[in-house]
């Protein structure tokens, strides 16, 4: 059975690597992960997108 993990934050302000450390913790380890930012497509910050790719972990950011 596959579903959806939505940790709660307020903004894309309040993404981190704490606010995503459950999605490396998954087995099997995701390879993409898909964030919705809003009306508008934010930026997140380097260093924690940075950090995601060095963990296999492609970020996508989207508006939703």
């Amino acid at each position: 059975s596959t579903g959806a993990v939505s940790p709660q934050v307020g903004s894309h302000r309040d993404i981190s690597l704490e606010s995503l450390s459950l999605f490396r913790l998954l087995e099997p380890q995701i390879e993409i992960l898909v964030l919705g930012t809003g009306d508008r497509v934010e930026r997140l910050h380097p260093a924690m997108m940075k950090q995601m790719r060095e963990r296999g972990i492609a970020v996508e950011v989207q508006d939703t």
